[in-house]
């Protein structure tokens, strides 16, 4: 005996999506490690490569402020 559904209702029901749901956990994760890494980013700012272009003009500009002292450290305090 096989019952057949109503004409109307055989093509609207159409079988559920089977998911994975450990490829579902990792969707999410990777999508909360996202967001926590755009906010890293937002909070903490600057690329590594910023951060190295910031040091070496740091140094230059240390540098050519040393080579222009009209006096060394020691004379400017007093002792010989």
């Amino acid at each position: 005996m096989h019952l057949a559904a109503p004409a109307g209702i055989a093509d609207t029901c159409a079988m559920s999506k089977i998911t994975n749901l450990r490829q579902v956990r990792k969707q999410v994760d990777r999508v909360k490690k996202s967001v926590q890494a755009t906010e890293n980013a937002s909070l903490h700012g600057r690329t590594k490569a910023q951060k190295v272009l910031e040091a070496s003009q740091s140094a230059r500009a240390r540098k050519m402020l040393d080579e222009h002292r009209l006096e060394d450290d020691e004379e400017a305090q007093g002792t010989p």
